[in-house]
């Protein structure tokens, strides 16, 4: 099984088919801004990209990402506070 994941504009948030992705609408990661959100889901073959994702615009959504990628994107300043709550 293959994880991939894509970053889409938050104005897609209710395009996503939550059924196909793992997690849940109330529990995905915004960007610092929330202007984007990450998503994630499991392909059993590669290219298996989730309907609802496909059908959303690809000036609205990033490349598709392995879990290195969104990890070294997730690092970055625009998706790590770099003044989180204690």
């Amino acid at each position: 099984m293959i994880v991939k994941y894509i970053i889409i504009k938050t104005t897609q948030l209710d395009a996503i088919n939550f059924d196909e992705v793992a997690g849940t609408k109330d529990l995905v990661r915004y960007s610092v801004d929330d202007l984007e959100f990450i998503v994630k889901w499991a392909e059993e073959e590669e290219g298996q990209v989730p309907e609802s994702i496909s059908n959303i615009p690809d000036s609205d959504k990033s490349s598709i990402m392995t879990h290195a990628q969104a990890v070294e994107k997730m690092e970055t300043p625009e998706w790590s506070d770099p003044n989180p709550p204690e």
